[in-house]
């Protein structure tokens, strides 16, 4: 590797290691309790996830060269989890102080014990692809032809914006456990009260107002050196939730036409038996590590 290629790649991981020290301070902006702010900071996980990908891939070409260069490893690291963990407390603090977001580490069943319970939903980050595509087609045919079981208290939402797959996956994990978290009075409770009684579709038509001001948000944290983000651009990642209800765990994903029932579950069991969803999903995709899970956990015991 020649000396301006080393250059190079210390020069675009100066650049990650700037977006995350941004994204510290781009969360500062928004109130708790403002609906937007809750939109962009969990729509920016995404982004800082793929940041510390990148990163990953960039340092270690770079360790390669020269070992002493790990010492910049930790201190990426430390920020990364710093900057995770802010934007957690966000998005914690805007549904009630008794209800957080936490990251699975693992699948494994000693993995799960670490993670609070109870577990009121599982969030899934996941890659698409075409083979993504073709099962997910496969699926919804099949349920269309032998039929399912849906709860009538399911609360689901049309994704209709593009990019907004991380603001509709925390969307059906609270709407959907109202008897577990604590919502504080605010836009984001009334946004709850006014689609309850609405359509799926209505639901996404009332969330899509919301597009010209995320988009906003977007492009003045692109003014600060961050990549903009328009709404309707096409994304290579997706957000779906795992949820109970009714005796039944249920895969909540806005850009399908319905809710896909998973089977028997209970709350206690939510967790592990959502686990055993997104293994299906990793195996499937056995090339690709992006994947993140989440659970939103319920912290008043």
């Amino acid at each position: 590797m020649s000396i301006s290629q080393i250059e190079t790649l210390i020069s675009k991981r100066t650049v990650l290691k700037t977006k995350v020290t941004k994204f510290r301070s781009f969360i500062t902006k928004f109130d708790k309790n403002d609906p937007i702010g809750q939109i962009n900071v969990t729509e920016r996980l995404n982004d800082l996830s793929q940041i510390y990908s990148d990163y990953e891939t960039i340092q270690s070409e770079i360790e390669l060269i020269n070992p002493e260069q790990e010492k910049d490893r930790d201190e990426f690291i430390d920020n990364y989890y710093m900057a995770k963990t802010e934007a957690r407390l966000f998005l914690s603090n805007s549904l009630s102080i008794q209800s957080t977001l936490v990251d699975v580490f693992g699948l494994d069943s000693e993995s799960l014990a670490w993670v609070p319970r109870p577990v009121a939903s599982v969030i899934l980050l996941f890659p698409t692809s075409d083979m993504h595509q073709v099962f997910s087609e496969k699926q919804i045919n099949e349920i269309k032809e032998k039929g399912q079981t849906l709860s009538s208290d399911l609360y689901y939402v049309k994704q209709i914006v593009s990019n907004a797959c991380g603001t509709v996956a925390l969307i059906h994990s609270i709407a959907n456990n109202c008897d577990k978290i604590t919502i504080s009075d605010g836009p984001f409770k009334k946004l709850l009260e006014e689609s309850r009684n609405m359509t799926p579709l209505e639901r996404g038509e009332l969330l899509q107002k919301s597009a010209d001001s995320i988009l906003n948000a977007h492009r003045e944290l692109a003014n600060e050196g961050q990549t903009t983000a328009n709404p309707n651009d096409e994304v290579n990642h997706h957000f779906v939730a795992f949820i109970h209800k009714d005796g039944y765990l249920y895969e909540m994903d806005g850009r399908k036409e319905f809710p896909i029932n998973h089977g028997s579950t209970t709350p206690e069991n939510l967790l592990e038996d959502a686990a055993k969803v997104c293994r299906q999903y990793m195996e499937r995709e056995a090339d690709n590590h992006n994947f993140t899970v989440m659970a939103l956990t319920s912290t008043e015991n």
